[in-house]
């Protein structure tokens, strides 16, 4: 059986030189588990058919090593049934030097909830790694090798060894028992330094997420928790456009009757932003129906929700408002969970979110272009002075022109060449059918 070792690695690209110190507890290369064992815990009904060594299937990517661990789903998933715990042969002292508990995981699916890493967990259980030992994730693809980042700060905080994990492969929801079965694979599992997830190709930009077709290809694993009286929907067409947000499209959630809190939206960033200096504060525009309503965010760093449940109060009902959240304390993001309501009264009535953005600025934002049209569609919309013009080459679309409060300035219906005359300098939202862009007139 191997021993434990310990690596050093120059990871200069992401940490600017900065030395990597990992420590490999398991990786299955000689078909054994180097620190310790793996077994099954079962409770209840067949659930998990095996586990072992095989040779690895999917030889790409972050992961080229010639074995891997496979626990095999048998039938009748249950979130609750079996799972398998990894249990140290000496349990390991958590610090600064080895905080992270980084796993390479390859999923068939990512429907069903994701799954469940509990630390030090001594039986599997309805309530498996409850509180702050349990982080329930899921990967942003099927079948791609991807890495899971656990923080283990709360062993550092409580001066508590490390002695062993635990694995739930499926948090399905009670009426998903009849999902595909599958294969699920996991390998290389060390502990770090580093928050980073090994392999990771991190957004560059600030525009997270807006519901319009530029950023959709940058979010997955979207959960959208609902029910008949709590439905949540995306995209729908932005009810309130305007200069504040003059975005096309939105997400919603409805409360018609029986108010359920955990209600809303989630998911996960295909490729996480870094947190640094521009990256560290969190906006998103949400409106409500009623003054005083309430919204809870989670954010996600790898499987650790570093914010959980970050309630914000909405003053004003049925306004664009930014809601700004401070992330500094993050290494990256991951993904985010947003409810809109909370565990008192939620009002009947719609709720919308949007434009989820990342800056250097904790000043919410008072107009929102982030989601509007490209450049390009500035072909048939010109600005002379104060003169605006569209051409719309014979086809009749609804101009619709706001100034920087929201307010509109003017509207027509428009076939082929129109002019606006704009009394006032400044910033003009112009809504030509579908297209919206921002304007300067001077």
């Amino acid at each position: 059986m191997k021993t434990k070792i310990t690596l050093l690695i120059v990871f200069g690209l992401l940490f600017n030189e900065a030395i990597i110190a990992q420590t490999v507890l398991y990786n299955f290369e000689d078909g054994t588990t180097q620190a310790g064992t793996a077994d099954m815990a079962w409770s209840g009904a067949a659930y998990l058919k095996a586990f072992g060594a095989i040779n690895n299937p999917l030889s790409t990517g972050i992961n080229t090593t010639a074995k891997v661990l496979r626990i095999q789903e048998e039938g009748g998933i249950q979130w609750w049934n079996n799972s398998v715990i990894f249990s140290l042969t000496n349990p390991i002292t958590i610090n600064s030097s080895n905080r992270y508990l980084h796993i390479k995981h390859l999923r068939p699916r990512i429907s069903g909830g994701g799954f469940i890493v509990s630390l030090n967990a001594a039986n599997e259980d309805n309530k498996v790694g409850a509180g702050a030992n349990r982080f329930d994730s899921n990967l942003s693809a099927t079948n791609t090798w991807q890495d899971i980042v656990i923080d283990l700060n709360t062993l550092i905080t409580n001066n508590t060894q490390l002695s062993n994990f635990e694995i739930l492969i499926d948090l399905n929801d009670w009426n998903q028992n009849a999902a595909p079965l599958g294969d699920y694979l996991f390998d290389e599992i060390i502990l770090s330094n580093s928050p980073l997830p090994r392999g990771t190709t991190f957004l560059t930009g600030n525009n997270l997420y807006d519901f319009e077709t530029g950023t959709a290809s940058n979010i997955t694993g979207v959960n959208t928790s609902s029910n008949a009286d709590n439905p949540v929907a995306y995209p729908v067409t932005n009810p309130m456009s305007n200069a504040k947000n003059a975005t096309a499209n939105v997400g919603k959630r409805s409360v018609i009757a029986s108010p359920q809190w955990w209600t809303g939206f989630s998911f996960s960033f295909s490729n996480p932003v870094q947190v640094d200096a521009t990256h560290k504060y969190l906006h998103i525009l949400v409106s409500v129906p009623v003054d005083g309503q309430k919204i809870a965010l989670d954010v996600k760093q790898g499987a650790t929700n570093v914010i959980s449940d970050g309630v914000k109060t909405i003053t004003t009902a049925n306004v664009w408002q930014d809601v700004v959240y401070d992330v500094s304390s993050m290494a990256y993001i991951s993904g985010l969970s947003l409810k809109m309501g909370n565990w008192d009264a939620t009002a009947v009535g719609d709720y919308y979110f949007d434009e989820i953005y990342i800056d250097d600025s904790a000043t919410p934002r008072t107009d929102i272009g982030t989601g509007i049209a490209s450049p390009s569609k500035l072909n048939n919309i010109l600005v002379s002075g104060k003169t605006i013009t569209i051409s719309n080459n014979g086809h009749k679309a609804n101009v619709t022109i706001f100034n920087a409060n929201g307010q509109v300035v003017a509207s027509k219906n428009a076939v082929d060449s129109e002019q606006f005359e704009i009394k006032n300098a400044g910033l003009y939202i112009v809504k030509n059918g579908a297209d919206i862009v921002k304007v300067m007139v001077r």
